[in-house]
Formats: C-alpha cells, structure tokens, sequence
C-alpha cells in the first residue's frame, strides 16, 4: 500500500513544472544584474562635453582635470582603461605623445589604485588609470591632462579622442561600459623673433684697420614657433652713415652675406653690398615655419682708403606679413658703427738708417748715387710735410768736410709730383729741409736721390753724416 502511494506522489510531479521553475531562477538573476549599478563620467573641471585646450602657444604648457565618477555595486573588482586617437589637425599634423601626458592626481581617491601619480605620454594603446579595491565599491578621482607643445608646433586646431572602458577584473556577466570625451587643441599661430649680434649688444661695431674678429660681425635672427601664415624679414637702412663732420660713408665699404634660413628662402648671396632703404633678407614658406638666418657684415678692402672718423647709423630688422601684405611691427634696431682708425706713419727703406755715407772716397771719381725711398701713410686728412734734418756737412775720420754744393739731391715720384719741393737738383742744406707737402693729407710714396760730387783735391777716405726723417702735421 505504501509503495502504491510513493508512485502516485511521483506521477503527480509535472515535469514541464520543473523546466518553468528553473527558467524563473535564471531570469530572476539576470534581473539582478540588469539593476546593478556599474557606469562611470568623465567630466572636465571647466564643464563641457569635451576636454577643450584654447589659445595655445607653442612653446609653452598648461594643463586640465578631469573627474572621474564611478558608481559600482557589482561587489567585485574592477578597472578603468584608457585608449586614445592622436590629436591630429585638418593637413595631417599630429601633436606627439611626449607633448601630450597624463597623470592621475595624487590624493583625490578615497580607495583602490591610480595607475599614474607621475607624469607620463598618452598613448594610443590601453593605459589602466584605476584599478578597484577587491570590493569593487564606487570611487572618483582627478586625472591631469597636460599640453607641452615644442617651439616649432604647427597651428591650427588639433582634434582628439579619450576612449573609456570601464570593466571588471576576471570573469563575469557584467558587461564593459565605453565612452568617450573628445579633445580640442587650439595652437596659436605665434612666432618668436630674436636679433642677436655676435658681441652680444645691440651695436654692430666694425673697425679698420682691425683683426679679423672686429672687421666683420654676425647678426643672427632667429624665429621660433610658426606665423601660420607667409612672412618676409626685412632690413632697413633708413640712413646713409655719418661721422661727426657730416662725412658720409661710401657705398660698397660694408659687404654682407647670409646663410641659414632653411625652411624659407634667402634674400641675399655673398658680398653684397649694404643698401639704403628696405631690403628683403628671407622670405618664409607659406606656413610661416621656424628657421634661422645669419647675416654677415664685413668691411671691404676699399675701407683702408677712408678718411679716419667714426661713422655711425642704424639698422632696423622688421617683418611684413606677405599672405595678406600687412605690415608688421619692429623685430629690433641695431646701432651701426664703423670706426676707421686714425693712420700717420712714415717708413723710409735706406741702405743705412739714420746715417749717409760714401766709403773710400778718391779725387777724380765720378759722383756717387744714394737713394731714399720714403712712404707716407696717412688717413687723416689733414695736410703734413715730410722734412729731413741733416746733422752737418760730410766728414771723414780726421774731421775733413765735403765743400758745400758738392752733395746734392732730388725727390721724385710715380704720382702725385705737385707735392714735391726738390724736382730738380738743390744743394743739401745743414738743419731742416721740407722735401714734400700734401694739403689733401693723401697717402704717398717718393724718392729722395742723393748725389755727390767727388772734389779733385778731395782727401781719402770715408765721409758720412747723421740724416732724420719726420713726418709733421699741419
């Protein structure tokens, strides 16, 4: 009888009920977890859809926060994942991991693990900014976005994306959750321009005559960052150079030349002369990219023929924009200096310095020859004479003397025989005899040829006397 009951218990179990009950378990838990609460923000400080960076300089760094909201009662493990798209502008130009970092900011989570309290490149792979504590609890937290940008970034607006993954950490039904927060980066087209010299100051000095350091001087123009548009780098010579007596500085003594300027287009080749008014020195490309361009100056050989004084002038570098023609502001004025120096010196090249003497002399010989050759080097301008100082007559060993008009002499000259005082022949006088005058102050050269006659009762023997040569100013 028992065993006829325990059959009938069983055959009254409907199997479909069986299939029904556990479908109901399984959706009661995929109920559950449709409810749990697992999503994230990001949320920029300044407010926004996007992380926005505006009026960037290139050269320069700022940053931007981040808060990170994460609601979690999933009660497990979890993490935050970052991928990235480049920031990339409208002609292909990117801005480079190294210019664009992250870090997470130290002290603004209450639990788990922030993946970067150091400053660090954002990447394009996957970065784990958090990681949560066992407990899988709900968290927020700040992460810095920082913009670096070289001095030679390209402008224009830069567009990116931060791409999100927030998922758990192992196996699980929950599903990750994406999104995403776009990033903008406006450069500004901002060029540095600097006019450096050689020595350092803002005067170029040249000198002559010099050594080669002070005869020729480097201006170098550096221009940093882009215009984002066409520029040229103009020079200005507003006016011709003057010393203090008014003397203007002729053309062609100040050569230059450039070099450099890579990115653009030079202006001007070598040993050009420096002209009055504007000159194109470098002409940039369209995008108005950063280069370098150095200027020489050099004094040219004609400059040893100037007239001494200090001449001085100015030189201003300037920039025009040439997509439109605007005209720009000054980069920098230089002052300009050349300073001839004062030159006043006479040499005379003479078998015997300071002295003249005829050796062995007899009665009868024929009349002996001596040359002087005398230089004048002068650019003062200013008129001078050229007088010999002779000690006395000719004298031998026993104090026996040349009778006066015996000893003679001449000057000549290639060029410039107006200033000669002795074209023809003229006794040697004892004391002081102006051989040469200039009244321009110009440089000179010319011989003074000395002749004496032999007298038939002449003693033997050698006669000399002492000869001085000055140069006077007037």
């Amino acid at each position: 009888m028992a065993k006829k009951w325990s059959e009938k218990k069983h055959e009254g179990i409907n199997p479909a009920m069986i299939i029904i009950l556990i479908m109901l378990s399984v959706c009661f838990l995929q109920i559950e977890n449709l409810f749990a609460a697992f999503s994230f923000n990001a949320t920029p400080y300044e407010g926004g859809l996007d992380l926005r960076f505006e009026n960037v300089q290139s050269g320069t760094k700022t940053a931007k926060e981040v808060a990170i909201n994460i609601t979690s009662d999933i009660g497990k493990q979890y993490r935050l994942i970052q991928t990235s798209v480049p920031l990339t502008n409208s002609r292909g130009a990117v801005i480079s991991p190294q210019a664009f970092t992250l870090y997470t900011l130290r002290g603004s989570s209450a639990r788990g693990t922030l993946g970067y309290d150091f400053e660090t490149s954002v990447i394009s792979g996957p970065m784990t900014i958090y990681t949560s504590d066992g407990s899988g609890q709900s968290n927020s937290f700040v992460v810095v976005y920082g913009l670096n940008l070289p001095i030679d970034q390209e402008p224009g607006q830069y567009r990116g994306r931060l791409i999100f993954s927030l998922e758990p950490v192992g196996s699980s039904s929950q599903s990750p959750v994406v999104k995403t927060l776009d990033v903008t980066v406006e450069v500004e087209a901002v060029a540095n321009f600097e006019v450096t010299t050689s020595m350092g100051s803002k005067i170029l000095s040249l000198e002559s005559p010099s050594t080669e350091q002070s005869r020729r001087q480097e201006v170098k123009i550096k221009i940093g960052g882009f215009l984002g548009r066409g520029y040229r780098i103009i020079q200005r010579t507003a006016q011709p150079l003057r010393d203090t007596a008014g003397r203007q500085l002729p053309e062609k003594i100040i050569l230059m030349s450039g070099r450099g300027g890579s990115n653009g287009q030079l202006g001007i080749g070598d040993s050009v002369a420096l002209p009055l008014g504007d000159m194109v020195l470098y002409t940039s490309d369209n995008r108005g990219s950063p280069d370098e361009i150095v200027i020489t100056y050099a004094l040219s050989d004609a400059s040893k023929d100037l007239t001494a004084g200090n001449y001085r002038g100015t030189l201003a570098y300037l920039v025009e924009s040439a997509m439109p023609m605007q005209q720009g502001g000054n980069l920098d004025i230089l002052q300009l200096e050349v300073e001839i120096k004062s030159i006043f010196n006479l040499s005379v090249n003479s078998d015997e310095t300071g002295r003249i003497a005829f050796k062995d002399l007899k009665p009868l010989q024929p009349p002996k020859i001596r040359t002087s050759y005398i230089e004048v080097q002068t650019n003062t301008g200013q008129s001078y004479q050229v007088v010999q100082r002779v000690a006395g007559p000719l004298t031998n060993e026993d104090g026996k003397t040349i009778p006066y008009g015996f000893f003679k002499l001449k000057t000549e000259a290639e060029q410039d025989t107006k200033g000669l005082n002795y074209t023809g022949e003229a006794p040697v006088e004892t004391g002081q005899m102006v051989l040469y005058t200039s009244k321009e102050g110009k440089p000179v050269k010319f011989n003074v040829i000395y002749k004496l006659g032999v007298p038939q009762d002449i003693a033997s023997g050698n006669y000399s006397t002492s000869i001085t040569y000055s140069l006077l100013e007037q």
